[in-house]
């Protein structure tokens, strides 16, 4: 009786392994990637000399970790173990941002957060992401932003920007990366506009220093 146990609880083991190396495969990594478009070019911009602090950057809890996430509900979500990002997500996008806004701005003193004490910024967008997920014909990208001066003082109060890019399912992981990317670029342009508005207003001192 006990060996007819073992044998059963043997054969168990060895068809719970099986299936699980069916299951498992090479994991694959994913970065998302800095995009000139046509619409991130603004017609008013900072003068170039102007500092710009990016961040802090936040994301929520549920989005800060390796695997990609992906929205297959309005309350259910899927994690992909064998899809994930190459590094922090947060950092991945507020790098991307500093980049496209860079080219936007034509401006290349544009400094992540934290910058030192000797590093002061003329001005500081505060960035925190709502929501950075793929779907099954689309993906969705919000974020809310704020602006304020080199004294604390708010320009422009969280101001909020959704990107909703359609892909062609069933898309593939690369598609959907290369998807929130492009939404990346959109916020940034988003975010140059208000930024040249700032410049553009009458009388308006935008990067002078004191």
């Amino acid at each position: 009786m006990h060996k007819k146990s073992g044998l059963l609880l043997s054969l168990l083991a060895v068809a719970w392994l099986l299936a699980g190396c069916a299951r498992s495969g090479p994991v694959a990594y994913y970065q998302l990637t800095a995009i000139p478009l046509e619409h991130q070019a603004v017609t008013a911009r900072p003068p170039t000399d102007t500092v710009i602090g990016l961040g802090p950057l936040t994301l929520p809890e549920y989005l800060d970790r390796s695997q990609i996430v992906s929205r297959r509900a309005p309350n259910r979500l899927e994690l992909a173990d064998l899809h994930r990002w190459a590094g922090p997500l947060g950092d991945n996008i507020a790098r991307v941002l500093q980049e496209n806004l860079a080219r936007a701005l034509g401006n290349e003193r544009v400094l992540l957060y934290p910058w030192g004490p000797a590093l002061g910024v003329d001005r500081q967008i505060t960035v925190e992401i709502l929501h950075c997920e793929t779907g099954d014909d689309e993906v969705l990208f919000e974020a809310s932003w704020t602006l304020q001066d080199r004294d604390g003082k708010i320009l422009i109060l969280q101001r909020r920007s959704s990107q909703r890019i359609k892909v062609t399912p069933p898309a593939e992981y690369d598609q959907q990366v290369a998807a929130l990317s492009e939404a990346l670029a959109r916020f940034s342009g988003e975010m140059a506009t208000g930024l040249g508005g700032m410049a553009a207003e009458p009388g308006g001192k935008f990067g002078d220093k004191p």
